[in-house]
């Protein structure tokens, strides 16, 4: 048994004294707290501040050295009183502050106290008398403890080394320097460092001037920043690379170069040349659809090697998680792909969000929402053969099954507290916001909408703005005022429109009836009675070629004329699939589009082959009606529409069948999708198309996985022993394989050899610090089908070889796999106490989420009775607690609503 817990005998003794002080640390709020005198809410505020103060400008200075254990600062902010007072309530978390004072307008400085309202992030200033409005200079001299959890200012170690980073978003600045912690309060800020003279300081704008101050220090001062709210703020510190690259050069939208740089933690700048690379192109195309130049003054890009997102879109210094940035010719797609989606995402957000920010986080959605709207777009015109064609449609697709829980979110969500924040991070803001925007940019126009999006930021430069003024700024550039109420219809209930489509034709004329509702899967306690504003396109097909026509339906059914140059041979009622909605055919319609699948232009095609998932899981159709349509589906030469029903298919797998009858579906699976394999390969070619290596992928991922095909598993185990040498020098070699089959090939093999093989992934994790790598190797030994290897590999989240961010990659692995739902939340349960303070503020919430593959009333009521006590010390745990009883006892319900497999029509569906 391999032992990697907190009291592992092998460890040296002050390993664990340090490590039982750092978890007893966390879980005290990572706060000083035998310093700290603990105040009780009263009256201070937990959502928006008051408007009696408005902050105006601040002075930063902080010393940091990674090296200890906490850092220190003093901070001015230049305030206007807005009304009298005593007092004034801002943000302040984990904060220990030795002074604090204010300057009165006629010079007068005298010292207030600072009080920190518990562990909410808010504090009360109390004045000993009242002032009247004025303008004012707050003052404070602190010291603050590193975080421990990824947010604030927080260490990360790799290698021999220590460094200091920051994710400021989204309430997280308050514990790194006392603020006004919220988006609508944009201000300049004047930021130095004082760190040790050996290290490197990297701040939002360009350094100003660099001081020696003797006794090993420097002190680095950076320009005044644009208007910012503290959210976008950030910093690093350590034994940094900085890779200057070259300027990103000026253009017809703007008359100078913008400095570009690569940062790395030390040795690991090399492998930033790519994503330098991408970076002008993408910003020049960014800059050219916007109309508006790069707003700020240069651009950084930050590969660290913890950190809780995937990226995070500081004004002028991009912050990734360091798997995204650093990698060389050899990178997997995959790993390419995802570095340029999310690069187009966070640079579109030094736009929309950063330029223009919310003014409070009911309004997130806009930056998040905008910005994966543009992430899809821009990319489809950057690298049109990396096969991002159909990943807006996969994205909304995702955001319909998340959207179809009765207990799921409307996307701008009222905001009264953190937790209600941290909540809205979700695929509710990202997907269904994206999906709402398409929808409505497809209805109006793209010249209309790019228009509007102009005028927008123009208007609301260097400040803040609303959904109201957004969503006007389309209805403006449209002309049509129906367009705010159908919006915001979007905006602010819950749930998914289901459109359906009759009528008949004559010479043409098509007299037709829209109706809507809300769609449900079999077994929801939500009504159907939901009622949108919905944008309607549909594609018309005949003798004349194709005719999109568009409407708005406003009412539950509603009668729509148009008329074509001939009668139509069909309609899809989503034209190019980029409206927000379910389609709901009858079923000759749905088989009379099936027979046209090739002829159907891809969206189009990829949106009739969800119609047949969606049918099925609100029970217009059964299991054997949807598998016999799965080999006319996996037959399509787009790998997408191809590969849509394989999600579908591994929950068929999963929990509608066992024993014999698995082995049989696990054969249709193969005898379906092994051809498609067949044709292209198992291993790439050179020259070969990015859409062809990542089909391999999907191909390989389900074949080996879900139908467990030995021709596929058995040249996989064998690359993973050669990856770690496992027979040989027991060292990596990378070359062994192609570099897209690595993280399969450690899966397939750490499952089928035994303790040694875990043993090994373990040794190769102990000996490399490069992150792509080490998540290789990780979802390997999360992967272990041995119920003693997996639980071994969940208890490494609770020991101390892993990244924070490493601990959640274990966790994500098992959810993911329904064998190991149990063994999880069994363990789960087992060290509640000791996970909690380990994982992320924003995780903290979705902890009932590891239970969401349970699929019996039974396992829904053992969830129930476990958090149910918990939800009080889990402020925002009740919706995801309530999202995964939902989600259980849909499953329940699909589960028992299906007939027995019927195997004879499966085979004929394959001749």
């Amino acid at each position: 048994m391999i032992d990697r817990t907190i009291m592992e005998e092998s460890k040296p003794m002050w390993k664990k004294i340090l490590l039982v002080l750092i978890v007893l640390a966390v879980a005290a709020g990572g706060r000083y707290w035998w310093l700290q005198r603990p105040a009780d809410l009263r009256d201070s505020p937990q959502g928006q501040l008051p408007d009696t103060v408005t902050p105006l400008a601040y002075q930063l200075d902080l010393k940091i050295d990674p090296m200890q254990d906490g850092f220190s600062g003093t901070t001015s902010i230049r305030v206007k009183l807005n009304s009298e007072s005593n007092r004034i309530w801002l943000h302040g978390q984990r904060l220990q502050v030795a002074n604090a004072t204010v300057t009165t307008a006629a010079g007068e400085r005298f010292p207030v106290d600072y009080e920190e309202m518990a562990d909410s992030g808010v504090a009360e200033l109390r004045f000993n008398r009242t002032l009247a409005a004025q303008e004012l200079v707050l003052a404070f001299e602190y010291r603050a403890p590193f975080d421990r959890t990824l947010n604030g200012l927080y260490l990360v170690e790799d290698g021999d080394e220590r460094y200091a980073f920051t994710q400021m978003e989204s309430h997280f600045a308050r514990r790194a320097f006392p603020s006004f912690d919220e988006p609508r309060f944009k201000v300049p800020f004047t930021v130095s460092l004082t760190v040790p003279a050996s290290l490197q300081a990297i701040a939002n704008t360009p350094e100003s001037q660099t001081e020696a101050l003797g006794d090993g220090w420097k002190k680095i001062l950076f320009a005044t920043s644009k208007p910012l709210p503290t959210y976008l703020l950030a910093w690093a510190v350590g034994k940094l690379d900085v890779v200057e690259w070259q300027p990103i050069p000026s253009s017809a939208i703007r008359d100078h170069a913008i400095p570009l740089r690569g940062i790395a933690t030390h040795g690991k700048g090399g492998q930033l040349k790519y994503a330098l690379e991408q970076t002008a192109g993408l910003v020049q195309q960014l800059e050219a659809y916007f109309g508006i130049a790069y707003p700020y003054e240069k651009l950084d890009i930050l590969a660290v090697p913890d950190f809780e997102a995937g990226a995070m879109e500081n004004a002028g210094a991009i912050a990734y998680r360091e798997q995204l940035l650093l990698m060389d010719e050899h990178a997997a797609i995959q790993q390419r792909r995802d570095f340029i989606a999310t690069h187009a995402h966070e640079l579109a957000h030094q736009w929309f969000g950063n330029l223009v920010t919310m003014p409070w986080w009911n309004d997130i959605w806009l930056n998040e929402s905008f910005a994966t709207w543009m992430e899809n777009k821009i990319v489809k015109q950057f690298a049109p053969e990396m096969g991002f064609e159909l990943d807006d449609l996969i994205s909304a697709n995702e955001a319909m099954h998340l959207d179809a829980l009765a207990s799921m979110r409307e996307i701008r969500q009222p905001i009264l507290n953190n937790a209600d924040i941290a909540a809205t991070f979700d695929g509710i803001t990202y997907s269904k916001g994206a999906a709402v925007i398409a929808m409505f940019e497809n209805f109006v126009g793209e010249a209309v909408f790019r228009r509007a999006v102009n005028q927008y930021l123009n208007r609301y430069a260097y400040g803040s703005a609303t959904a109201e003024q957004f969503v006007a700024a389309i209805a403006d550039a449209a002309g049509d005022e129906r367009i705010n109420a159908a919006f915001f219809s979007f905006l602010t209930q819950v749930g998914v429109p289901e459109i359906s489509l009759s009528g008949h034709c004559e010479k043409g004329l098509v007299n037709a009836t829209l109706s809507q509702s809300r769609f449900l899967p079999l077994g929801s306690q939500a009504s159907r009675n939901s009622r949108w504003q919905v944008p309607v396109c549909v594609s018309a097909y005949g003798s004349f070629g194709s005719r999109k026509l568009c409407t708005l339906l406003t009412e539950t059914e509603q009668s729509w004329q148009f008329e074509l140059p001939a009668c139509p041979s069909h309609i899809m009622p989503n034209a190019n699939g980029r409206n927000y909605y379910r389609i709901k055919l009858a079923p000759a319609d749905r088989q009379a589009l099936l027979s046209k699948l090739n002829e159907l232009p891809v969206t189009e095609a990829y949106t009739l082959a969800d119609s047949f998932a969606s049918g099925l899981s609100s029970g217009q159709l059964d299991i054997n009606e949807y598998l016999v349509t799965v080999p006319t589906l996996a037959k399509h030469p787009n790998r997408e529409v191809a590969m849509m029903p394989v999600s579908t298919l591994a929950f068929v797998h999963d929990y509608l069948v066992t024993g014999a009858d698995r082995q049989t579906l696990e054969r249709f699976y193969s005898r379906v999708y092994q051809p498609k394999l067949d044709a292209i390969g198992l291993t790439p070619v050179p020259g070969e198309s990015a859409d062809i290596r990542l089909q391999r992928n999907a191909l390989i991922d389900f074949l080996s996985n879900v139908a467990h095909s030995e021709r596929v598993r058995t040249p996989l185990r064998d690359w993973g022993k050669a990856y770690i040498g496992f027979d040989t020098d027991h060292a990596l070699h990378p070359d062994a394989l192609p570099t897209d089959l690595i993280p399969q090939a450690l899966i397939v093999a750490s499952q089928d050899f035994d303790a040694p093989f875990f043993e090994a992934l373990m040794a190769q994790l102990d000996h490399t610090d490069d992150g792509v790598v080490r998540d290789y190797l990780i979802a390997a030994l999360a992967n272990a089908d041995d119920p003693t290897l997996a639980a071994n590999a969940r208890d490494l989240v609770t020991g101390i070889g892993l990244r924070t961010n490493e601990r959640m990659t274990i966790v994500y692995n098992q959810m993911s796999n329904a064998e190991q739902v149990d063994g999880l939340f069994q363990w789960f349960k087992s060290k509640y106490r000791v996970l909690r303070p380990l994982m992320p503020d924003g995780v903290q919430q979705q902890m009932p989420m590891l239970a969401d593959r349970y699929c019996t009333p039974e396992q829904a009521q053992d969830v129930h009775d476990y958090f149910q006590p918990l939800m009080e010390d889990l402020p925002g745990g009740d919706r995801a607690l309530d999202n995964t009883l939902e989600k259980i006892a849909l499953c329940h319900a699909f589960v028992q609503a299906q007939p027995a497999i019927q195997w004879e029509p499966l085979s004929q569906a394959l001749n």
